[in-house]
């Protein structure tokens, strides 16, 4: 399987690349959606089953952000392996590896493995840098914290890209417009600056079904979309393991990411190894 070093760098900046992270990433070899697989209990603080069915109708604004605000994902640090499949107007790649640390507000690091095991690429995003070793070409790069953004085209900050890790919102404004109550989901949106960030979350147990991020000025060609599914309950916190992600901007880039290993709050290192035998760019 043809590498390309390019689109890796491009996932392993966002995902996460997710994630991103990836982050990583850009998306997925799987396009069909799927079911969404919901908890066997309901998420914590949601109350007893009755108050959970006379929620279920609501779409009162307060209740929405308190019930989401419940479900938040707190955790100082988080790590997980990720499968990636993604494909681009160009090509398709499957079954890269990628390994993801984060220490909340601090660090996020990735190491991307597409084939036996062995590292390609390790990313470490700061509030107000990026660097990247490849260990193909033996360089580092070194990059603003704004060259996310700029790489993708899409307006990722250092918050934006852990939250679209953990699966937390991208960000909540005190005032939820455009709420629809279609019965199985809420939708509602949120707007800071020019940025839209719009919501489809469950009606059951107000878990995040959709995000999607948009800039008001961009006429509706550049945006990022992440659907959630397979929730998972990992030490008292509901976390979504199954993601599609869209972005599209002047062409279209779909990720698909199954997570695993997910573990909070366990002491971490971020190695970053730097020598005189790598090129500085």
């Amino acid at each position: 399987m043809k590498i390309n070093i390019r689109n890796i760098y491009s996932l392993s900046s966002f995902f996460f690349t997710g994630i991103i992270v990836a982050l990583l990433l850009f998306c997925s070899c799987h396009t069909a959606k799927k079911a969404t697989k919901t908890p066997s209990v309901a998420p914590r603080n949601m109350g007893k089953a009755s108050d959970s069915s006379a929620l279920a109708n609501s779409i009162d604004p307060e209740v929405i952000r308190q019930k989401l605000g419940e479900n938040t994902i707190r955790y100082q640090t988080f790590s997980a392996r990720a499968r990636l499949d993604y494909t681009t107007a160009k090509e398709a790649q499957t079954g890269i590896a990628v390994y993801i640390r984060m220490q909340k507000d601090s660090a996020i690091w990735i190491s991307v493995r597409p084939l036996f095991g062995i590292e390609l690429i390790r990313v470490l995003i700061t509030p107000d840098s990026v660097k990247m070793i490849n260990f193909m070409n033996r360089t580092v790069k070194l990059r603003s914290a704004d060259s996310v953004e700029q790489l993708m085209d899409i307006p990722y900050d250092f918050d934006a890209l852990q939250n679209l890790i953990v699966g937390n919102p991208l960000f909540l404004t005190d005032t939820l417009q455009n709420l629809l109550n279609t019965g199985t989901t809420i939708a509602f949106s949120c707007k800071k600056g020019k940025l839209t960030s719009s919501y489809l979350v469950l009606t059951n147990n107000y878990l995040i079904r959709q995000n999607k991020l948009a800039e008001a000025d961009s006429s509706g060609h550049r945006y990022s979309q992440e659907e959630f599914s397979d929730y998972k309950s990992i030490g008292n916190r509901y976390f979504s393991t199954q993601r599609n992600l869209l972005i599209h901007t002047n062409t279209e880039t779909k990720a698909n990411i199954k997570f695993n290993r997910i573990e909070f709050d366990k002491p971490l290192n971020f190695p970053f190894p730097v020598t005189d035998k790598f090129e500085m760019k």
